[in-house]
């Protein structure tokens, strides 16, 4: 395809590209289980909300709490391809260097 531009020259318009074959592999449409450590912070509840949009993933979250806030999942509490684990220490050692 060959279009002219008001100047004279010859432009070609190229159709888009393919996608990807990954787009269409079984990792996008198999059931996942997915794992999301920091579920609870700011970024990782977003990611989950993200994730559970997919009707076909199983999500599972662990998290301590230390930056991250239950209430920033409520909303998936209860739901049965979610699942909440509270894990982790947080150890500080003294160095008497």
């Amino acid at each position: 395809m060959a279009k002219e531009s008001s100047n004279g020259e010859q432009h070609t318009t190229r159709p888009p590209p393919t996608p990807s074959p990954l787009r269409f592999s079984k990792f996008f449409q198999a059931n996942l289980r997915i794992l999301v450590t920091g579920g609870a912070g700011f970024i990782g509840s977003h990611l989950v909300d993200k994730l559970m949009e997919n009707e076909k993933h199983e999500v599972i979250v662990v998290d301590n709490y230390f930056t991250g806030s239950k209430d920033n999942l409520k909303k998936w509490i209860g739901h049965p391809r979610f699942e909440l684990i509270r894990h982790g220490k947080l150890v500080i050692l003294e160095s008497g260097l």
